[in-house]
């Protein structure tokens, strides 16, 4: 290894910059400087490459970037004479702090144009002034800073908001603000598949020329059709399976008195820490030689029952009465009956999160499809939509327009549904 390499160099600067406090992204970012610098690289293809790095990965580089503004706003005085000014604004009228923090969070997210950036710079400080002294609750404090901080970069929907936020102790801000972080990359999406091949890189949000021509010709496509299929008939397949087959484990685990029950359940519970990477060998061995290569049977057996639906259904069927169950029985009901008519109609709120679970992992599923199956036709959503990002790997309208195609049944579930989700996620842990 020569140690005059920009590289060496550069690896060093790194650590050095790391040992005198600075954090560790910082660091890096010198560090990578450093080497383009050193060995003669061009500065504005790197920057080209962070640009589009950002654009195709918003969310993975949207956050730690403007938590970075937010750190450097703060260097020297400014967050000092920023609090200094809004307090001797505001601050004299009733709600004190929380009249501050919002003003301050108009003008710093609108100067670092991110919500974030406030969150995370003089918004952080804002919350532990208002909270100091139990003067506001924290969940106030963060509602406030987080429903106000929006003001700046997006000022019309979040001022109902705000408003809201300062009559009421809920964190209704936050939850808004996640949604608009969250929402950022689908609208792109949605955007781009709307554009025309000369618009793709028009980064506004709403197209010059909207054309559902992307639409009409990926529809057109008869794989398209042939990969949705597949999808919906293997999560549902998979589904069903999965609210049958972990229901009745989940139900004897909790309902039944027999010796080793807790070594079987967390035996159970244990293949979860089995990342699925280290299954796919044996999984793909005993597809091969049982013959289930390129077959929906081969795609859909590993995921038949899970060792997290045993585990919600558990704890839900430990909250069905003992009586209900004894009352069946001097009834003369077997215990399948028993299970069928009246322990299952009780974890209803339960099996529908499993359901909801079960069938968008299977719906989005790719790596295991991709591994199992070579043949087109039996490829899922997806498998195909990888393979169509190949043959169309420069026209990004049209693969935006089959990867939005492919999120609408996930949007319209999450829509509909999303009361089963919170409602068995909420309750997943109650103890009768």
């Amino acid at each position: 290894m020569n140690f005059a390499s920009p590289w060496s160099i550069a690896l060093v600067a790194i650590t050095l910059l790391s040992l005198l406090g600075l954090p560790i992204g910082h660091a890096m970012i010198a560090g990578s400087i450093l080497y383009l610098l050193l060995a003669g690289q061009d500065m504005g293809i790197a920057a080209e490459q962070i640009l589009n790095g950002m654009y195709n990965n918003y969310i993975i580089l949207a956050v730690p970037l403007f938590v970075l503004a937010a750190e450097l706003m703060n260097i020297g005085s400014m967050t000092d004479r920023l609090l200094g000014f809004c307090n001797a604004l505001v601050g004299r009228f009733r709600g004190g702090l929380a009249q501050v923090n919002v003003l301050q969070s108009v003008i710093f997210a609108g100067m670092s144009g991110s919500a974030i950036a406030d969150a995370a710079g003089t918004g952080k400080m804002m919350q532990v002034m208002m909270t100091r002294d139990n003067r506001y609750t924290a969940s106030f404090a963060a509602a406030l800073t987080a429903a106000s901080s929006v003001i700046g970069p997006i000022i019309p929907p979040s001022i109902p908001m705000v408003l809201y936020a300062l009559i009421s102790d809920a964190s209704i801000g936050f939850l808004f603000l996640g949604g608009v972080v969250m929402m950022t990359p689908l609208l792109f999406m949605f955007s781009t598949s709307l554009k025309t091949a000369g618009d793709v890189y028009d980064l506004r949000l709403i197209p010059q020329a909207p054309t559902f021509a992307n639409y009409i010709q990926v529809l057109a496509d008869g794989r398209f059709a042939r990969w949705f299929f597949n999808s919906i008939f293997v999560a549902t397949v998979v589904t069903l399976s999965c609210l049958f087959f972990d229901s009745l484990v989940a139900y004897t685990l909790a309902k039944f008195q027999f010796r080793g029950r807790q070594v079987v359940f967390i035996a159970i519970l244990s293949t979860l820490m089995i990342r699925t990477e280290m299954l796919v060998i044996p999984w793909y061995l005993m597809s091969s030689q049982f013959g289930w290569l390129d077959t929906y049977w081969g795609i859909m057996f590993p995921g038949l029952i899970t060792a997290f639906g045993v585990f919600l259904l558990k704890q839900f069927f430990e909250t069905v009465p003992n009586d209900f169950l004894e009352a069946a029985r001097i009834d003369g009901l077997n215990e399948f009956t028993i299970w069928w008519k009246v322990a299952l109609p009780l974890v209803t709120p339960a099996l529908s999160a499993l359901a909801i679970f079960t069938f968008l992992g299977n719906w989005t599923a790719f790596f295991w499809p991709l591994i199992v199956t070579t043949d087109q036709t039996l490829y899922t959503l997806p498998v195909g939509l990888s393979s169509f990002a190949v043959e169309q790997s420069i026209q990004w309208e049209m693969i935006m327009t089959g990867a939005a195609l492919a999120t609408v049944p996930t949007l319209l579930i999450f829509l509909f549904f999303q009361r089963y989700i919170v409602r068995g996620v909420m309750l997943a842990g109650v103890k009768g």
